[in-house]
């Protein structure tokens, strides 16, 4: 049990000083998560609400949600990724 603790222990030397940029990876990777979530609500959205009324200026509204949505997971990984790498390259 004591090789565990001090295994431990000498293992957080290295992780404590850069925990917030863990913190930020992990916001990120969770905000991410909840975005591709929002891609099922919106594809039943278009599928029972904007193609059977044929409502193209909503079917154009919920598409460019989509491609916003689309960005925005984008960015957030790419950062995420750059940070996680920028903390196993230190």
């Amino acid at each position: 049990m004591k090789k565990n603790k001090d295994m431990i222990a000498f293992f957080l030397k290295f992780v404590i000083p850069y925990w917030h940029y863990g913190l930020i990876v992990l916001a990120f990777m969770l905000v991410g998560i909840a975005t591709s979530l929002v891609f099922p609500y919106i594809f039943k959205i278009i599928v029972d609400e904007a193609l059977p009324t044929q409502d193209y200026e909503y079917l154009v509204t919920l598409v460019g949600i989509l491609l916003g949505i689309t960005g925005l997971n984008l960015i957030l990984s790419f950062v995420s990724y750059y940070v996680y790498n920028w903390i196993n390259n230190r």
